[in-house]
C-alpha cells in the first residue's frame, strides 16, 4: 500500500483512510502482509521483512504463508477472520486473516507468541511431572472445595479430586468420592478427637495458616497423620499417611519402658523404706555411729535419684507423646522454690556447696502445676549442683518486672562454650559426649524444656564460658493471688490421729519393709499378701487407710479397691501404691474409687502425710 495512486480515482475521504492505514500498517512493530487472492504478495512492512527478507521472493512457498490458499477458500465463503498459530523458524506466530472483498485483498496480520507457547509447554510439563507425583505417590492426596454458610464460613468440603494413594489408603473408589462432601463421608458418631481435628481444619480453611494433626478411624483401625492446607482461596487440601505401624512400635516401646520402670521400682521400694527404717532408728539411740548414718544416708539419697530417673524416663516418653496433662492453679511461688531447695538440699550437702535463696518480693504468684513446677525448679537446682565444684555456690533468686514473675538460677560451676548453648536442651548430643564436661543424657533438661513450654513460660541459658559458670533464667506470667494459691507450701500439720493401716503387696520385703516403718510410727498396720485376703482381713480390721498394690496375683488392685469401698464406704482412705505411675494409670485408680495414688518407691514423710491428711 505503499503506492497510494492506484487509489486516486477513489473519494478522497477513502483515500484518506488508506493512507492513515498504510501508515500504521509500515510503523506497525507486528509483522503484516498485503496478499492478493492469487497469493501475490503486494505489500509487506517493515517488520514483517526484518523477520523474514526472502518473503516477497520466495511467494506462497514461503512457510509463514503455508496454506494461504486453503485459508483464502474458507474466509471467502464465511466473510469472517480466521486465525491460527504457525511454528516458523523455531519461533511460534499467531496469524489472523482479513478478506477485503472490495479489493480482492488479503490482511494478514501476524504477532510473536514464542514466549507464550514455551510457558505453556513448561505448564504442561509441570502437570505433567504434578500428576506423574500425584499419581505415584505414597501419600494420599486430596483437593477440595469449600462449601462456606450463609455467615461466610467453612460449612463442608467438597471432593473434586484424589489420587490413587488416597484410594488405597481409604479402601474407597475415586468414583465414590469425587462429588461427595466431607460431612457425607464422615464417621457417625463422631469422636471427641474428630471433632476437635475438623475445628483444626475449619481454621486453617478460614485463615490459611497449614497445620499437621493425627487422627484414627475406627472403622479402618488405622492411625493417619494429616498435613491440612489451603492451596487456593476457596479451596482445601491435605495430604496424609498411614502410622499405624509407628503408633503401635511406639506403644510397644512405651509398654515396655513402664514394665521395666515397674520392674525397677519393686526392689528400690524396700531398698528406700529399709533405709529410711534404719535411719529413724539410728536416731532414736543415744550413741551415734557417723560411719552408718553416712552409708544409710548414701543408700537412701542414691535409691531417690534412681526413682527420679525412672520417673524422668517416663516423662519423655509421656511429654513425646503428649500424654502429660498440666493441673494449673495459682501458686505462691516463692514458697514453692523453698520447697524445692529443700528437695535438692541432700545432693547439695554431700558436695558441701552453698545454696542462696533471695526473694525481691514474697509472695508472688503464677499459674503452674505445683507438681510439674516442682520438677522444673528441682531438676534446674539439681543440674546446678551436679556441675558445680565441691565447696562451690548455688543462687536462686526470684523477682517480678513487667507483670513477669523471673526466677534465676545460677551456679560458679563448669559452665559451657556458647556454641553448646543452643543444644543444652536437647537429650543427647550427635558425639555422646555431655556438654558440660560431665557424663549424662541431658534427661532433666528436655523434661524442663517441655514442662516450661506447656506453661506458656520461657526458659533462657547463659555462661559467659567454660568454668564460668552459667545461669538459667525462667519467665512466667505474674498473677493475683488467691485463697489456692496462698496455701501452697504450708508446712503440714501435726496431728493426734493414729489410723489403723491395711497393707496390701505381693512382694514380702516391700510389705514387710512398709509395715515395720508404720508401726515405728506408731501405726496399728496389717497386712496380706494378695487381694483376696486383704478383703477377708479388712472384714476384721475395720482399717482406716489401705494401702493397696495394683498387680497382686489373684485379683488386681482395682478390684480390691472396689470391694473395700464396698464394705467400708466413706470411712476408708484407699491409696493405689503401684510400680505403675502414667497418667493412664492414674486414672485408672481414681476410675476404681483411690482416693490418692503414689508411685513406688516412695519417700516415708510424703507416705505419712496421705496417711495421716484427714
Amino acid at each position: 500500500m505503499k503506492d497510494l495512486h492506484k487509489y486516486s480515482h477513489l473519494p478522497l475521504d477513502i483515500q484518506q483512510k488508506l493512507a492513515r492505514l498504510a501508515a500504521f500498517t509500515e510503523f506497525n512493530p507486528r509483522p503484516i502482509i498485503e496478499v492478493d487472492l492469487k497469493g501475490t504478495i503486494l505489500e509487506v512492512n517493515s517488520s514483517a521483512n526484518a523477520l523474514f527478507p526472502d518473503l516477497e521472493k520466495k511467494g506462497l512457498k514461503h512457510p509463514y504463508l503455508a496454506d494461504f490458499k486453503d485459508i483464502v477458500k474458507v474466509i471467502k465463503k464465511s466473510k469472517e477472520p480466521l486465525t491460527r498459530e504457525l511454528k516458523v523458524k523455531g519461533r511460534w506466530f499467531r496469524h489472523v486473516f482479513y478478506y477485503i472483498p472490495d479489493f480482492e485483498l488479503v490482511h494478514i496480520y501476524g504477532v510473536d507468541i514464542t514466549d507464550r507457547k514455551e510457558a505453556e509447554d513448561h505448564l504442561r510439563m509441570s502437570e505433567k511431572r504434578y500428576h506423574m507425583l500425584f499419581d505415584k505417590m505414597n501419600y494420599g492426596y486430596a483437593l477440595q472445595d469449600i462449601i462456606f454458610d450463609k455467615n461466610g464460613k467453612p460449612a463442608d468440603y467438597r471432593f473434586i479430586d484424589v489420587n490413587p494413594a488416597f484410594e488405597k489408603l481409604t479402601k474407597s473408589p475415586k468414583e465414590l468420592i469425587i462429588g461427595k462432601t466431607a460431612n457425607q463421608m464422615a464417621q457417625t458418631p463422631q469422636t471427641k478427637e474428630q471433632q476437635e481435628n475438623r475445628k483444626k481444619y475449619d481454621r486453617v480453611a478460614i485463615i490459611g495458616k497449614p497445620l499437621f494433626m493425627e487422627s484414627y478411624n475406627e472403622e479402618l483401625r488405622k492411625y493417619f497423620k494429616l498435613y491440612a492446607y489451603r492451596p487456593n482461596p476457596g479451596q482445601m487440601s491435605f495430604i496424609f499417611s498411614d502410622i499405624t505401624k509407628e503408633k503401635k512400635e511406639d506403644e510397644e516401646k512405651n509398654n515396655f519402658i513402664s514394665i521395666m520402670s515397674h520392674e525397677l521400682r519393686n526392689p528400690l521400694t524396700p531398698i528406700l523404706a529399709n533405709a529410711q527404717f534404719i535411719s529413724t532408728i539410728i536416731k532414736d539411740k543415744d550413741h551415734k555411729d557417723l560411719a552408718l548414718e553416712e552409708s544409710i544416708a548414701t543408700i537412701e539419697k542414691q535409691a531417690k535419684i534412681m526413682a527420679n530417673l525412672l520417673n524422668d524416663i517416663l516423662d519423655i516418653s509421656r511429654l513425646h507423646r503428649r500424654k502429660i496433662i498440666l493441673r494449673k492453679r495459682v501458686i505462691n511461688v516463692c514458697e514453692a522454690i523453698k520447697n524445692s531447695v529443700k528437695s535438692s538440699m541432700p545432693l547439695i550437702n554431700t558436695k558441701n556447696q552453698n545454696i542462696t535463696v533471695r526473694f525481691e518480693t514474697n509472695p508472688l504468684y503464677i499459674k503452674a502445676d505445683p507438681t510439674r513446677f516442682d520438677q522444673i525448679m528441682t531438676n534446674l537446682i539439681n543440674n546446678a549442683s551436679k556441675y558445680t565444684d565441691y565447696k562451690g555456690n548455688i543462687m536462686v533468686s526470684c523477682k517480678i518486672k513487667n507483670d513477669k514473675v523471673i526466677i534465676n538460677i545460677k551456679d560458679d560451676g563448669v559452665g559451657m562454650e556458647k556454641k553448646k548453648i543452643a543444644k543444652i536442651f536437647e537429650l543427647f548430643t550427635t558425639d555422646g559426649e555431655s556438654f558440660m564436661g560431665i557424663g549424662g543424657l541431658g534427661i532433666g533438661l528436655n523434661i524442663v524444656k517441655n514442662l516450661v513450654r506447656m506453661h506458656n513460660a520461657q526458659v533462657e541459658v547463659h555462661s559467659e564460658g567454660k568454668n564460668k559458670g552459667s545461669e538459667f533464667t525462667l519467665t512466667f506470667q505474674a498473677e493475683q493471688p488467691t485463697n489456692e494459691g496462698a496455701i501452697v507450701g504450708a508446712p503440714r500439720q501435726k496431728t493426734a490421729f493414729q489410723p489403723r493401716v491395711l497393707v496390701v503387696d505381693d512382694n514380702a520385703d516391700i510389705k514387710n519393709a512398709i509395715t515395720r516403718l508404720l508401726e515405728h510410727k506408731g501405726i496399728t498396720v496389717s497386712s496380706a499378701g494378695n487381694g483376696k485376703d486383704a478383703i477377708k482381713i479388712s472384714k476384721k480390721f475395720n482399717p482406716d487407710v489401705a494401702l493397696v498394690d495394683i498387680g497382686l496375683p489373684d485379683i488386681n488392685g482395682y478390684k480390691v479397691a472396689k470391694a473395700l469401698r464396698k464394705d467400708n464406704g466413706k470411712n476408708i482412705k484407699l491409696i493405689a501404691f503401684t510400680g505403675y505411675g502414667q497418667e493412664k494409670d492414674k486414672q485408672y485408680a481414681q476410675e476404681a474409687g483411690f482416693d490418692h495414688h503414689i508411685t513406688k518407691p516412695v519417700d516415708i514423710n510424703q507416705l505419712m502425710t496421705l496417711i495421716e491428711k484427714p
